[in-house]
């Protein structure tokens, strides 16, 4: 049943899943949230710290470190002080509770309270001068003639009052709802992205044919896919939710965007593209998919376009956090890299607890080469997010380019049992390389890889994969082959190329060293391109 838990000036609301002080709501992280909900629910008692740790985090380990900070982080949220406590008291020895008296009622859905005023009372009035008998018979004729005349008048505007209020409420709250679910999403955090599809998918049992409700959910997907280890099962969820929205809406922005994600993860990066710059013809001051854009053409190797729509993203939006990271990324490639550091060090400090921000400072240290700085980096990203695999797969690169092969294997076996697909595949490369992997490991993986470029891949990272391999593998046409094509599709990582371990062979090789300088002489156009 869902509650409404009132103490001192906050409510906290289960049913729309928010937490307001006085008339402000207060945007708390998912675990947050779901700790407040669980000093509520017990309150007044006091909550062990191992049943809060069993509640919020489930059958994730964690220690009493990181209950602490949680709680930190709450009483942050709140205003509360520690030293003082208004809300949260902490117990010693015992665990924590709420300091304030808590009065929980059921959260009356808005529907219901919306006709709870539809009730009548009429009270006939007692005359002396009639018999008793005849009074009862005169009432009960009276009503049934009353009841046949306008009864079927009165139901039939009963009914059609209800089913009007009844759509009014049902659309204000499947608006609540999504509104909510937005806000989730655009916390980038993989707790809160599981909670906004929940709520997206709310939204839908609400109104079947919400467009703009099928294309967050299509961002939620892809959202999970590319930050958060998604699988492919969301790959696929999150294309068929795009055309979805597309197909109840044609016209709706924001559906060709989510299209462009879903492609985006797919590996397809013409076609996300496409989709993109057509969210943008149906929008055209459409911040966000300006900032899409400009990432999937750093990808691309497009690096003045990146830069130009990451601008004009950041134009529009200045403290955009995500569209900072692009632009930071595409400085990073240009090779403008103390730029990069001050829009990336920006991009970190509006949203701290960002994977994306966080992960972006790690490639820029590699970017340069700095291969030692990159694995101290990682590391305390991966000791702090353990179950992040993007850190633990920028570990295993910095690892990787030391050529520290003790810590690398046990790094690059937990990589290669990743959820995440891609970061699963660099894992498994990283074995390959130093021959670490079954021969029918690496042949299975040799296949993976061509079945990408079968299934229309055109990203440069699985070009530059396969050169990997055939260069570890002693066939060095191939290699330049794949690496040939990498570039063409927009690989521009010279550092990546001459330290790569696969390639200290083909070192001296004169194909190799054209390629090299074609990436140089790529890099100087598109710079100039962007002045």
């Amino acid at each position: 049943m869902n509650t409404r838990y009132q103490f001192a000036d906050i409510v906290l609301d289960t049913r729309l899943g928010c937490v307001k002080q006085q008339t402000r709501e207060i945007a708390l992280p998912w675990l947050s949230y779901q700790l407040l909900c669980v000093l509520c629910k017990a309150a007044p008692a006091i909550v062990s710290q191992q049943t809060i740790m069993d509640e919020v985090w489930g059958d994730t380990v964690v220690g009493d470190e990181t209950l602490k900070q949680r709680i930190k982080l709450l009483r942050k949220s709140l205003g509360d002080d520690a030293t003082n406590p208004k809300y949260i008291e902490a117990i010693r020895g015992r665990g924590y509770r709420i300091k304030p008296d808590v009065v929980s009622t059921p959260s009356i859905d808005s529907k219901v309270n919306a006709f709870e005023l539809t009730t009548d009372s009429y009270s006939l009035s007692q005359q002396r001068s009639y018999p008793y008998y005849w009074k009862v018979s005169s009432t009960i004729l009276f009503g049934c003639l009353v009841c046949f005349s306008v009864g079927g008048f009165i139901y039939d505007r009963w009914i059609g009052t209800v089913s009007e209020q009844q759509q009014v409420v049902d659309k204000g709250f499947a608006e609540k709802l999504y509104q909510k679910g937005l806000d989730y999403y655009y916390r980038y955090r993989a707790e809160d992205n599981l909670h906004a599809i929940k709520l997206f998918q709310s939204v839908i049992e609400l109104e079947p044919e919400n467009a703009k409700a099928y294309a967050a959910l299509a961002d939620a997907y892809s959202q999970g896919v590319f930050q958060f280890n998604g699988g492919e099962t969301w790959k696929q969820l999150a294309i068929d939710n795009a055309y979805r929205a597309i197909s109840i809406d044609p016209d709706l922005a924001v559906g060709y965007k989510a299209l462009g994600l879903a492609y985006y993860n797919k590996n397809w990066l013409s076609k996300a593209a496409s989709a993109t710059k057509k969210s943008l013809q149906k929008r055209s001051d459409y911040s966000e998919a300006m900032s899409n854009l400009g990432y999937i053409y750093r990808e691309m190797g497009q690096l003045a376009l990146s830069l130009k729509w990451t601008e004009k993203a950041l134009n529009m939006q200045p403290t955009t956090s995500v569209s900072l990271v692009h632009k930071g990324l595409s400085l990073t490639a240009l090779g403008n890299y103390e730029q990069a550091k001050v829009v990336l060090s920006k991009a970190q400090q509006l949203q701290p607890d960002s994977d994306l921000a966080n992960d972006a400072i790690g490639q820029w240290l590699l970017a340069q080469g700095l291969y030692h700085q990159s694995s101290k980096y990682y590391q305390q990203q991966v000791n702090a997010y353990p179950k992040t695999s993007v850190f633990l797969a920028g570990l295993v690169l910095s690892q990787l380019y030391l050529g520290n092969q003790s810590s690398l294997e046990q790094n690059a076996e937990k990589l290669a049992l990743s959820e995440n697909p891609q970061h699963a595949l660099q894992g498994k490369l990283v074995l390959h390389v130093f021959g670490l992997m079954q021969e029918e490991g690496s042949e299975a993986l040799l296949i993976k890889l061509h079945q990408h470029q079968q299934q229309g891949s055109d990203k440069p990272i699985d070009s530059w994969m396969l050169a990997q391999i055939y260069a570890a593998n002693h066939f060095p046409n191939k290699s330049i082959r794949y690496l040939a094509q990498a570039i063409n599709q927009g690989w521009r990582d010279v550092h990546a190329i001459n330290h790569h371990p696969s390639f200290k062979l083909l070192k001296e090789n004169r194909q190799l060293r054209k390629l090299v300088s074609e990436i140089e002489s790529l890099k100087t156009k598109e710079n100039q391109a962007t002045f």
